[in-house]
């Protein structure tokens, strides 16, 4: 092993189990373990058995980690997020610009906004898919939708949000629209809801789950940023 090594929820749990590993903390930001090895090394165990587990040498190198709240596990389901971190941490202060290159994408010869209303977001969302572009617009298009549910829907006092679930090292990062809840905030999964397991099934699909309850967090699905 170098300094550190990428393992399995599995391998990680079977090093454990034979190296003697005595629990050291727990990890408040992603509710992983931290287990201290006989041989001094030390391992990092996800709430998940389908994440991935850490085995690292030096103490420095994990704390640092820990501080960063940053593990380098490169798991595919968190891509999106880091490679668009910037502009979701901040999103109301990217949104207008991410808009205006989306129309500049689909009006390329219109130099008027167009009326966002749902035939014309679906329209969008096609052309996309028809261009093989959905893709390299897909913040661009999660955006889009969630402006359009915030002010259409001005009443419900709707704002961007963060959400995080918590089973993996680095947690899986979403947006999402928020509300308030008693005295705390509910949320919509509005990413889940466009880019998830079954796809974008139109705008007037989208506004139907809008309308039913929304999530409550709990300790290891949470609201971690409100705009």
């Amino acid at each position: 092993m170098d300094t550190y090594e990428i393992i399995t929820w599995q391998k990680a749990m079977t090093l454990k189990n034979e190296i003697n590993g005595q629990f050291l903390m727990r990890i408040e930001k992603n509710l992983a373990t931290v287990y201290k090895l006989d041989d001094l090394s030390y391992i990092v165990l996800p709430l998940s058995p389908l994440g991935k587990g850490i085995i690292v040498k030096d103490r420095n190198l994990l704390d640092k980690w820990i501080s960063e709240r940053y593990f380098p596990t490169n798991e595919p389901v968190n891509a999106f997020y880091f490679s668009n971190k910037n502009k979701m941490d901040n999103i109301c202060e990217h949104s207008t610009l991410l808009k205006s290159e989306l129309f500049q994408y689909i009006y390329k010869n219109s130099s008027e906004q167009p009326e966002i209303n749902p035939d014309a977001i679906d329209s969008i969302h096609k052309t996309l898919i028809k261009r093989k572009r959905f893709k390299d617009f897909k913040l661009h298009f999660i955006v889009l939708v969630g402006d359009f549910l915030i002010e259409k829907y001005s009443s419900e006092q709707c704002r961007w949000g963060l959400f995080e679930s918590r089973q993996l090292l680095n947690p899986y990062t979403t947006l999402v629209l928020v509300k308030p809840y008693k005295d705390s905030f509910s949320c919509f999964e509005l990413q889940e809801r466009i880019t998830g397991k079954w796809g974008y099934m139109g705008i007037r699909n989208v506004e139907f789950y809008f309308k039913r309850p929304w999530f409550q967090s709990n300790e290891t699905d949470l609201i971690v940023k409100v705009f």
